[in-house]
């Protein structure tokens, strides 16, 4: 090959954007990305399957703490989502390498969440592939993409990149508990009149789990600014829009728009502290109770609550509570439901549904409430009857 014949070809790719590689290179690296303009400063990828369409790559974090998790985004530009590639990144696969190995329950993270369709045109879609760390050490992800036949596809790599998971735990977030031993979950309160809804909780002694994100997100009109932030898995700072309050045995949470009243616990994980100091639940999975699985049949989901009272059955065992002690609480909200990120072997279903009817794009991400705390008396509170009042 002569060299005009060189700088064409490196020219075509160019234009072309990047795609496939050569035996012996490396593949492209994920860049760790945390703003909309840092996702767009990626090297495009250009489909084999459609050379009009080209995507960009990133990840959330190259280094992170035990049991939390890894977000893989993926920006594909046009009005037109290519095909799916199973459930892994838009038209790509992700192949996750543990650090021993260890086959994990792979949740279906395939939902997907358009806004309102109006006559302002999809402009991107953004899509989000979550990796849950369960185990201290270096988790290598590969994304690929299929490529030939359709029945026999041959996997190409696109890009690759390395998570070093540390020792250091971080912030743990627990779901309420899905079985009886630990205390009842139950509906105590809702009326499709009111904008409010009744939970019995009991504080978990199990279990860690991260929100679920959808698999997609239509962006319409124009693509954020470059300065705003891509959707966080774990957000920074509270809400001042998610307001929590204690009044005894309540915790009462009050939103900025409407949910789904029947089964809101599920769009809830707690954290929880003790003078002070994080309190650490055993990691394994809950036990799975059956009533999980039976409570939607039959149910009609609609958005109507704006504040929901968590009646807390609370356990001083559990936390290692003493009286005079200080309890502080947090919550987080996980529109889209949560997913068990503790040690293998195990797991459990990702817990809760999405929420369809809210159409504005804050709304499906994960967000953080104020923290509460109270002053434990010695006598532990137990369930009560729940009085709801019509204001």
């Amino acid at each position: 090959m002569n060299l005009t014949r060189s700088y064409a070809l490196l020219f075509a790719l160019a234009l072309a954007g990047v795609r496939g590689f050569a035996d012996g290179q490396e593949p492209m690296r994920l860049a760790v990305v945390h703003k909309w303009g840092d996702l767009q400063a990626q090297k495009p990828i250009t489909l084999a399957s459609d050379s009009s369409v080209t995507c960009l790559l990133g990840i959330d974090c190259s280094d992170a703490k035990l049991y939390g998790g890894a977000v893989l985004y993926c920006l594909e530009k046009g009005d037109k989502p290519a095909a799916r590639a199973g459930s892994g990144l838009g038209p790509f696969q992700v192949e996750v390498q543990t650090p021993t190995n260890q086959p994990r329950m792979q949740t279906a993270q395939q939902v997907d969440y358009y806004r309102a369709q109006t006559a302002t045109a999809i402009v991107g879609t953004l899509y989000m592939r979550t990796i849950p760390l369960t185990q201290a050490g270096d988790y290598t992800i590969t994304v690929k993409e299929p490529a030939g036949a359709a029945k026999d596809p041959k996997l190409e790599t696109v890009a690759a990149g390395t998570v070093k998971v540390s020792n250091d735990i971080g912030p743990i977030w627990s779901p309420w508990p899905l079985n009886a031993a630990d205390g009842a979950v139950g509906l105590l309160a809702w009326d499709d009149d009111r904008a409010y809804s009744g939970i019995g909780v009991a504080n978990p002694s199990t279990g860690v789990s991260i929100p679920m994100m959808p698999a997609s997100v239509g962006i319409e009109g124009s693509l954020p600014a470059s300065g705003a932030p891509l959707p966080r898995l774990l957000p920074e700072q509270p809400d001042p829009k998610i307001k929590l309050q204690v009044s005894g045995a309540l915790l009462i949470v009050t939103l900025d728009h409407v949910i789904q009243p029947k089964c809101v616990d599920e769009k809830f994980l707690s954290r929880w502290w003790i003078n002070g100091k994080p309190f650490v639940p055993k990691p394994e999975a809950p036990a799975f109770s059956m009533f999980y699985s039976m409570r939607h049949n039959g149910m009609v989901l609609r958005d109507s609550a704006t504040e929901v009272g968590f009646q807390v059955e609370f356990h001083p065992d559990i936390l290692g509570a003493k009286k005079g002690d200080a309890i502080g609480v947090q919550l987080l909200l996980c529109p889209m439901g949560s997913e068990y990120a503790g040690p293998e072997p195990g797991g459990m279903p990702e817990i809760g549904e999405g929420e369809f009817g809210n159409k504005d794009l804050p709304f499906w991400l994960p967000r953080m409430s104020n923290s509460v705390t109270f002053i434990y008396t010695g006598d532990p509170v137990r369930m009560a009857p729940l009085s709801v009042s019509s204001n």
